[in-house]
Formats: C-alpha cells, sequence, structure tokens
C-alpha cells in the first residue's frame, strides 16, 4: 500500500503512468491512505543524513572578536559541528585564519582583506537586516531603537565590499518588544 506497481520497467509506457496517476486523482482515498502508510515509513530526515555525508569532515573556522556577547554561545555550535564530525578552529583574529573550507564571521567588527578571503571557499557573515538594505555596523540595535518587532536576518558572502557579498539566506528574528539584552542575544544567537 505504500505505491502502485506498474510492472516491468520495460514494459511501461506513458500510457501505463498516466492510467496510474488517473486513478489516484479519481480515488482520493487511496492517495490519502499511501501518503499516510509513506509517511509511517520514514522519519523525514533523509535529507538531512544525505547532506550530512555530502558535507562532512569540511574545515571550519569560526571568528568572533574577544569581547563579544556571541562567544557565550559559540562552544555549543562547535560541538554541533564536530558531533557531525568537522574540525572546528575558533579564533578572534582575522590574521590568524588559515585555509579551509568555511569561515563563519560571528560578532566579528574585523574587516578581511582579499588574501584574507581567498583562503577558504566561503567566508560566511551572519548580518541582521534585509540585504542590501541595512548595510553596515549593529543593524539589530538601530532597528530595535526604531521600535521594529520583526528583523530580517541574512546569511551573506563577506566580500571586499562590507556587507556586499552574495545572501544565500534570509529569515526574520522576532521580539515582542519587552525584551532585556540577554533576551535579544539568545533569539538572535538561536537563529544565527
Amino acid at each position: 500500500g505504500l505505491c502502485l506497481n506498474l510492472g516491468m520497467a520495460e514494459d511501461a509506457c506513458v500510457q501505463t503512468v498516466t492510467n496510474a496517476l488517473k486513478e489516484l486523482f479519481n480515488h482520493k482515498e487511496k492517495l490519502l491512505s499511501m501518503t499516510s502508510r509513506g509517511l509511517d515509513m520514514v522519519d523525514g530526515k533523509g535529507l538531512r543524513r544525505v547532506m550530512a555525508e555530502i558535507i562532512k569532515n569540511l574545515n571550519l573556522t569560526v571568528v568572533s572578536d574577544s569581547s563579544s556577547w556571541i562567544n557565550d554561545y559559540i562552544p555549543r555550535l562547535i560541538e554541533k559541528w564536530r558531533e557531525v564530525g568537522h574540525s572546528v578552529n575558533w579564533i578572534h583574529k582575522v590574521d590568524e585564519i588559515e585555509s579551509g573550507d568555511c569561515v563563519f564571521l560571528l560578532g566579528c567588527s574585523q574587516i578581511l582583506q582579499e588574501n584574507i578571503i581567498s583562503k577558504n571557499c566561503h567566508n560566511l557573515v551572519v548580518h541582521e537586516s534585509a540585504l542590501p538594505n541595512g548595510r553596515g555596523w549593529s543593524p539589530l540595535t538601530w532597528k530595535i531603537l526604531e521600535g521594529e518587532s520583526k528583523i530580517p536576518i541574512s546569511l551573506i558572502e563577506a566580500a571586499l565590499i562590507i556587507d556586499g557579498g552574495d545572501i544565500y539566506l534570509t529569515d526574520n528574528l522576532s521580539f515582542n518588544g519587552t525584551e532585556l539584552v540577554d533576551e535579544l542575544h539568545f533569539i538572535q544567537a538561536e537563529k544565527t
């Protein structure tokens, strides 16, 4: 009851597939039953397992300013990455970046020069704005001071032009307006 048997592959044709699809569309209860049985057979985490196999054993570097608040959260991130087999180095100065696969600049106000950027395949920055709008330092602070409660967050490639690299992911941070600084940092760190 998980799938329809269309016979031998060499005997299958467009009409066979068309007829099978029509049968499913005309018998919604059968389609729903197959869907339900299929969901019972899998955990929905196959993509995550495949991706873990594809990208395992990466050489990662985290760079944060030594005084950044996010340093309280970085050890947990590093532990998770190491659990899945990545090698992780955590430093506080961009001139200590070595060659590898990916650098994550988290709570880092230092600017990368071309000779540093070229050492890794990716140099990623988490920026709290809907880039290209909101470029610059401390965008989260400015948005909060402006009374915003839904603040964009972007994962971008570090580039020679500050906040000018490719944008890979965007999401939002949501606040209710009563958070204290530690609560703001926790929400930001979790999303990061």
